[in-house]
């Protein structure tokens, strides 16, 4: 990526992303929480993959993909929300390491959050970093851990 981004589309993500959403989703957030210290890998997974299993099998829920425009299966990230009586909720976003900084997370969020209140169920330590920096940016965000 020699100074300019890439072209990058976004669009609603198909059971053939299922595989890639899953593994980003757990082996991201446990690598970037502190679940990594607290827990051996296959017990994180046991108890978190049926809370993703959940999310994708609820009919109230969307996934956004942000792809590369040349080629749309070439996942660069992803933002899992749900939507609630009281808002939305902000299950997971992810993007990979390669194109982060480049604010394709900022891009999925006001098209996937454009409503306010936002409940938010994982926090690893970079988001937790960014919203403590950009505070302003995230006041109307609430983290809420049980409604997974």
């Amino acid at each position: 990526m020699d100074g300019e981004a890439d072209p990058i589309i976004f669009r609603a993500y198909n059971g053939d992303d299922l595989p890639f959403l899953h593994d980003s989703w757990g082996s991201s957030y446990y690598k970037g929480s502190s679940a990594h210290k607290l827990l051996p890998p296959s017990e994180f997974h046991q108890f978190h993959r049926p809370i993703r299993e959940r999310f994708f099998a609820k009919p109230n829920t969307c996934v956004i993909i942000c792809a590369d425009a040349k080629d749309p299966w070439h996942i660069i990230a992803w933002i899992a929300i749900e939507q609630i009586p009281s808002g939305l909720i902000l299950q997971y976003l992810y993007v990979k390491s390669a194109y982060k900084g480049q604010g394709i997370a900022k891009q999925l969020i006001k098209r996937a959050l454009p409503t306010q209140p936002v409940f938010y169920t994982h926090l690893t330590d970079r988001a937790a970093r960014i919203m403590s920096k950009k505070h302003e940016q995230f006041l109307s965000f609430k983290m809420v851990p049980h409604l997974v």
